[in-house]
């Protein structure tokens, strides 16, 4: 059996470096993280507590919530708009993946029923995304109501 250049000593040297960055810049793999790891989080927070500050409460509207209940049991959680996802924002610089219009709090059930595709939003005001007013649906198309 042939056996690769590297023992377990070099390749574990090596994941070693890699994981290690005194810049704080990189981590994990050369190559999957370009962005300052520091500066996305620092975003991340003050973006997560300007949405937590403006949405006092889960963004459901409130008609809707006597056949779908806020779970009050949980604590509010950070929701992005379709559009904002990470899947749709990967590699852009962190100051234009978190921005308060992609982001809204929901409470944890329906936080789990947004993340599951049960429900939908639609800004009233794209312009201003989720700093505005937001439609709710269901999969299905339902109107629920506006928050």
């Amino acid at each position: 059996m042939k056996r690769s250049g590297f023992t377990r000593r070099d390749k574990r040297k090596r994941r070693k470096k890699q994981q290690m960055d005194t810049s704080g810049m990189e981590f994990g793999k050369p190559g999957t993280r370009t962005k300052p790891a520091i500066m996305d989080v620092e975003v991340r927070k003050n973006v997560r507590a300007e949405v937590m500050r403006r949405d006092t409460s889960c963004r459901f509207p409130r008609e809707s919530r006597s056949f779908w209940p806020c779970d009050v049991m949980r604590p509010r959680e950070w929701a992005h708009r379709t559009d904002w996802r990470r899947a749709r924002t990967a590699g852009k610089p962190p100051e234009e993946r978190h921005q308060t219009q992609g982001s809204f709090a929901l409470c944890g059930s329906h936080h789990d029923a947004y993340d599951e595709f049960q429900i939908q939003e639609e800004a009233v005001d794209p312009g201003r995304g989720a700093d505005g007013p937001l439609r709710w649906y269901t999969a299905d198309g339902e109107f629920l109501g506006e928050s």
